[in-house]
């Protein structure tokens, strides 16, 4: 059947041999359009369009409610940007479908003790020390402290600018 020709085609189980042009051809569309696009709009494969995200409207064709139930949204704490390396952990990240969107670092703790020691973290940070910092790889980093949560959409090392998600009484 089609079906089954399909699974064939995207089979991602570990030593399939589909598995790694996928995911070389899911990274460069990412980073091509961004995951904000590929997320909204899919991506081709092959002969197939694959969408990658639903939305919970009724609206096709990437809408609808019974589809959206069948999204998988996970936290994955302590996430390692590259295996084995403490300084690139991320205390949180958000994914969609298995693909990071959001990452998040505390600024409590012994690692970061302050909201401005979790920003200057990502200003350390080189694009080219992990994909997941790479423009369009994320929706948005944030800093969480107790009191304040910071984000920034476009992680530029120095120039990164983090601005205030915080609403309260202070703002």
């Amino acid at each position: 059947s089609d079906l089954d020709d399909e699974r064939r085609i995207v089979d991602l189980t570990p030593g399939s041999p589909t598995r790694e042009p996928f995911l070389a051809t899911l990274s460069w569309e990412i980073s091509r359009r961004g995951i904000s696009d590929v997320l909204r709009r899919g991506m081709s494969y092959g002969p197939l369009h694959l969408t990658l995200f639903y939305g919970p409207s009724a609206r096709p064709p990437h809408g609808s409610p019974r589809l959206y139930r069948q999204n998988r949204f996970s936290v994955t704490p302590r996430l390692a940007v590259r295996p084995g390396d403490q300084k690139l952990r991320l205390d949180l990240c958000l994914l969609v479908n298995g693909l990071p969107v959001i990452t998040i670092q505390c600024g409590e703790g012994d690692e970061r003790p302050t909201h401005e020691m979790a920003v200057e973290w990502y200003r350390q940070i080189s694009p080219d020390e992990g994909s997941i910092f790479q423009k369009g790889r994320c929706l948005a980093h944030f800093v969480v402290d107790t009191e304040r949560v910071s984000y920034c959409a476009d992680l530029r090392e120095r120039d990164s600018e983090f601005i205030p998600f915080t609403r309260g009484e202070s703002d």
